[in-house]
């Protein structure tokens, strides 16, 4: 997979899982299912295919610039305790896809 295909499958998953920016930050204070987490996981789920056939290099750039902008969506989209958790415990990519279907229009 080419850098141009990986960055647009991260896109199509990032459209996808983060939709608009909402108003605000929504940390939890304390406990486990932060953005920071949710992010991780988000990448952690989706990376098999988003990176497959990627370099380690491209690997190495690709998964913290990923990281970055599910953090930033979720920190600006203001996601839910409840939806924080549901992307920290999806598996693979189908659940990440579930737990997108759980935000609203201005998500």
């Amino acid at each position: 997979m080419n850098k141009f295909s990986m960055i647009g499958f991260a896109a199509l998953i990032f459209a996808g899982a983060c939709g608009g920016k909402g108003g605000g930050a929504n940390e939890p204070s304390g406990g486990g299912n932060s953005c920071d987490a949710a992010a991780a996981a988000i990448v952690d789920a989706s990376k098999g295919s988003a990176l497959d056939g990627a370099s380690d290099e491209e690997k190495a750039k690709m998964i913290p610039v990923m990281t970055e902008g599910f953090t930033e969506a979720c920190t600006e989209g203001a996601w839910s305790d409840e939806q924080r958790s549901c992307f920290i415990g999806a598996m693979d990519e189908e659940g990440v896809r579930a737990c997108s279907e759980t935000f609203d229009a201005k998500q």
